[in-house]
């Protein structure tokens, strides 16, 4: 610690139920245990606090750094485990950073009591703190040899509504020993809406080969939680749908009764939603690719029959006054296909065969299923450069 600071007290591995301190935290769930430091500055009555929560197993959850004059910052930690090839096994550690302006902690204190379900506090944590930078560290172990390589992956914001994106790989550590070789990195910069690269903007070390065809690029160094808004939005774009006011709502809540418990997500013509199961856990971005592909295409089949027929709901009746009668041939036979199967529609549970056959079914399921060999063909290139990242989060 730098030498303008001294310790005033240090308290560690502590049961949660004695904490009485009470750091603003993002998270709302509880801890298990909690350390805290607290440090004085030579020549001040200010004092800065470090607090830090962690699970029955030991792992931090979140880190609280309170510091007097800066806004108050939570980060945010979670881990994921994956195997490449036979002899690696990489701990990717996702670390998640917000900060909450002072003038608005005792609003958010006092909301946040009041928040009693998991969407409302969602939607409040939203509101209250600013994703400040995101960043994952990839640590690969080779099983055998003991050899151990650190991937980084940062995203943090830039000018002009832009996010800086940086891929790195650190030299390779054998028994302790740093090997002699010069690090890789990839960086580049992403529009606002986290769907596409900026072009020229991108910066590569030697050897490092710029991913120029990848359409994906912009959402690779995402994780899967933060990737679901713009890989739909990105589907979305690429069905001309930009102009059909489509909402993405990642953090549905299912009902309580468990008929939704299997849920991963759904389309709401209602009120022309996409909707993903805030507790279902997709294994790679791959398969979320899949799902975000499947439901923009319910979407635009929604889209074609309010159309054809002039819409039922409040959403689709608005949406076929916008965009008005189709003109074209093929849209026009595709309309009047998705009428039919619309108008014959049953849920799964009611008679699963019927569901599973149903024409709009089987072309969602048809460009989900492209969606996924697309993304996983045109992610060769960035995996072939940082071959110690797991696939599943590329």
């Amino acid at each position: 610690m730098s030498g303008k600071y001294f310790l005033l007290s240090k308290t560690v591995n502590q049961p949660f139920v004695k904490y009485k301190n009470a750091a603003t935290r993002y998270l709302g769930d509880t801890p298990y245990t909690f350390d805290e430091v607290i440090v004085g500055i030579y020549g001040s009555k200010k004092t800065r606090k470090i607090t830090t929560f962690r699970n029955s197993n030991g792992e931090i959850i979140e880190r609280v750094l309170d510091y007097p004059g800066k806004h108050l910052k939570s980060r945010i930690y979670s881990k994921q485990y994956n195997i490449i090839g036979e002899n690696e096994f990489v701990t990717s550690t996702i670390i998640k950073e917000f900060s909450l302006k002072r003038y608005l902690e005792s609003s958010y204190k006092n909301f946040k009591e009041q928040m009693n379900s998991l969407f409302s506090l969602a939607n409040l944590q939203d509101s209250f703190w600013k994703r400040c930078k995101t960043f994952t560290n990839h640590l690969s172990e080779n099983v055998n040899t003991g050899a151990k390589i650190l991937s980084k992956v940062e995203i943090k914001p830039a000018k002009y509504h832009r996010n800086e994106h940086n891929f790195v790989e650190y030299p390779e550590i054998i028994n302790g020993m740093k090997l002699k070789t010069n690090k890789k990195y990839l960086s580049f910069k992403v529009s606002n809406n986290g769907t596409k690269v900026i072009p020229r903007t991108h910066k590569e070390s030697a050897g490092i080969k710029y991913p120029k065809d990848d359409e994906f690029l912009a959402i690779r160094g995402l994780d899967i939680n933060d990737a679901k808004e713009p890989i739909t939005r990105h589907f979305i774009h690429k069905r001309n749908l930009d102009n059909a006011d489509i909402e993405i709502n990642t953090n549905y809540l299912p009902k309580i009764d468990g008929s939704e418990d299997a849920l991963i997500a759904f389309y709401n013509d209602i009120n022309g939603t996409i909707n993903y199961n805030r507790f279902y856990s997709f294994c790679s971005k791959s398969k979320l690719a899949n799902t975000a592909a499947h439901e923009t295409e319910h979407s635009r089949q929604w889209m074609l029959h309010a159309r054809n027929t002039g819409g039922e709901t409040l959403y689709t009746i608005t949406l076929a006054k916008k965009l008005g009668p189709l003109t074209d041939i093929n849209e026009i036979i595709e309309a009047q296909k998705c009428t039919k199967s619309i108008d014959n529609y049953v849920q799964f549970d009611e008679d699963y065969k019927k569901y599973y056959d149903s024409y709009i079914e089987r072309m969602a399921r048809e460009r989900g299923k492209q969606a996924e060999e697309s993304y996983n063909r045109q992610k060769q290139v960035i995996k072939s450069n940082f071959k110690h990242i797991p696939e599943e989060l590329l």
